[in-house]
């Protein structure tokens, strides 16, 4: 069959109105509307193409209703649930997986230096005598 119409309507144009505007012919612009009316009543490939995007967007509406019941209403929840404080996402940006282990490598490093700051100042006389120490070792190997 002639896939051309007085219409100025071919199969290329009708296939991008119809995946442009779907199956339903009330969808399609009015300037267009009678032109792929036509156009379907006169070809078969047309009206094959019609048919077949009519039951994809019936399976697509089938689907529509299968899913799980409330599912619509708590994902409408959470999005408007409140935004968490600045302190608790800043603990929550703190708290991240990303800087765990760099927060675990500097735990040794404060115990050691509260554990320094906390030591007993030892007094110049012994720290003389390990001087002398020291300076008799050196002289040792000079």
């Amino acid at each position: 069959m002639n896939h051309t119409t007085s219409h100025s309507m071919n199969l290329t144009t009708f296939l991008e109105l119809l995946d442009r505007h779907g199956p339903e012919d009330s969808a399609w612009p009015q300037n267009h509307r009678d032109a792929m009316l036509a156009f379907v009543r006169e070809s078969s490939e047309a009206a094959r193409q019609l048919e077949y995007s009519r039951e994809i967007y019936a399976e697509l509406h089938a689907l529509e209703h299968a899913v799980a019941p409330g599912l619509k209403s708590r994902i409408l929840a959470q999005a408007t649930t409140e935004k968490p404080s600045a302190v608790d996402q800043f603990f929550n940006w703190l708290t991240a997986a990303l800087w765990r282990p760099a927060l675990l490598s500097v735990a040794p490093l404060a115990l050691g230096t509260l554990l320094g700051m906390n030591l007993p100042v030892v007094d110049d006389a012994s720290w003389n005598v390990a001087g002398l120490l020291l300076d008799e070792v050196y002289s040792h190997y000079e």
